[in-house]
């Protein structure tokens, strides 16, 4: 919280959106899709989702589902992702 803080009143120069500082803060997941990946949680799909909703992040849940599943699912597996 304190660099979020800092963040804010401008002393740590980091270029963010309210939507991206929001995600962070309060982690609402976004029901609805449904979940094609048999190994991730329902619960961290819908993080997904909800992360999809950020301009840098829109093909995220695509690259995860179609374009590189095995990628994601191995990173997912590792013990310290």
């Amino acid at each position: 919280m304190i660099t979020f803080r800092l963040m804010n009143k401008k002393v740590i120069e980091v270029n963010y959106t309210s939507e991206e500082m929001e995600f962070l803060i309060k982690g609402i997941p976004r029901p609805g899709a449904e979940n094609t990946l048999d190994w991730l949680p329902d619960l961290s799909w819908n993080m997904v989702q909800a992360l999809a909703q950020l301009e840098e992040f829109k093909t995220f849940a695509q690259n995860m589902e179609k374009d590189a599943p095995t990628r994601f699912k191995d990173w997912y597996n590792e013990l310290t992702p």
